[in-house]
């Protein structure tokens, strides 16, 4: 179980959980409606320990009750995305790493949004959010113009007839 997880997407991070299920499997879940359906799938309800009561650190609240409270931690904030300058991260907290600029698909996130959406909305967030400012033309005198252009005071004079 991934406790801490996050997708950070275009200024939102989204939690996600990925519980282990047997032989390397593993399923993402973005709400607890995904969530009962994996755990209906592959966990019995005799040796399924994802419904049963919390620990007391959470007030002896049910498990699924944490786990609704946990979805809908969803954080908007663009702080993370200015600091790596990157419109898509992972953050696992099992490891203490961040994956920066990550696969999507392997994330299972187009469960989330489609793929088409999700072009659409990293390149809006690459273009307005991420974009890195102009640099302002540098302002000079017309005699400092002619003369990097290569030319002098005597180019531009009209012969005299």
């Amino acid at each position: 179980m991934r406790p801490q997880s996050f997708i950070g997407f275009c200024g939102t991070l989204y939690p996600f959980l990925s519980p282990y299920i047997r032989y390397g499997i593993t399923r993402i879940a973005f709400d607890v409606e995904s969530f009962d359906k994996i755990v209906e799938e592959f966990f019995p309800k005799e040796e399924s320990y994802y419904y049963g009561k919390s620990n007391k650190s959470r007030g002896n609240i049910s498990k699924r009750k944490s786990y609704e409270i946990w979805f809908g931690n969803i954080i908007k904030s663009d702080e993370y995305f200015i600091k790596y300058q990157a419109p898509v991260f992972i953050t696992n907290a099992d490891k203490d790493e961040i994956t920066i600029n990550c696969k999507l698909s392997t994330y299972e996130f187009y469960k989330k949004f489609d793929t088409n959406q999700t072009f659409q909305e990293i390149s809006m967030y690459l273009g307005s959010i991420l974009a890195k400012p102009e640099k302002p033309m540098p302002v000079l005198d017309n005699n400092t113009m002619r003369d990097i252009k290569g030319f002098d005071k005597f180019s531009f004079r009209k012969p005299k007839c």
